[in-house]
């Protein structure tokens, strides 16, 4: 019976690393003078930070456009913070870079799969918008190039998160 208890004990923590996602994503908010941070989605404000900063976010899950922030850094004050309680930032003021330096020809996917139809194919670097995460893939819009406002699906480790570099 020992055996057996220790093995479901296993499995468990097996499902909850796998669910303990963390993604990261940077401040990209062109509208107004400060982005919110709020204790739920469409929740009361808890912080406000100047939209000018260079601000790298990382979250543990999105639902309905809102993701949830276990942690940030702001590059222009050096500031980390963390939270103990629930923190949520809308999709609509974050954004990621993807990492193709060498130019490859890359696809948004229509679902979270190597084998699914490709939406579209870009090169070079384009800015993203991140708007789920499923697994190791990220549902994203296109915000500047050729496929700009295409939808679709990459996997996390084609996108950079970082504000201030470009994640080689």
């Amino acid at each position: 019976m020992g055996k057996m208890k220790s093995l479901i004990v296993l499995m468990l923590l097996a499902v909850v690393t796998v669910q303990a996602q963390t993604f990261g994503a940077f401040l990209y908010d062109k509208e107004g003078d400060y982005t919110n941070l709020r204790v739920a989605p469409s929740g009361e404000i808890i912080a406000k930070i100047p939209t000018s900063h260079s601000v790298m976010f990382y979250f543990s899950a999105c639902k309905n456009g809102w993701w949830k922030v276990t942690s940030y850094f702001d590059f222009d004050c050096d500031l980390t913070v963390s939270f103990d309680n629930d923190c949520y930032i809308h999709s609509s003021c974050i954004a990621v870079g993807s990492r193709n330096y060498g130019g490859e020809t890359w696809a948004l996917k229509a679902s979270p799969s190597d084998h699914a139809k490709n939406v579209c194919t870009f090169k070079g670097e384009v800015q993203m918008r991140p708007l789920d995460i499923r697994d190791d893939w990220i549902k994203v819009r296109i915000l500047t190039g050729p496929s700009k406002g295409k939808e679709g699906w990459i996997p996390e480790e084609s996108l950079c998160g970082n504000a201030v570099t470009n994640c080689c």
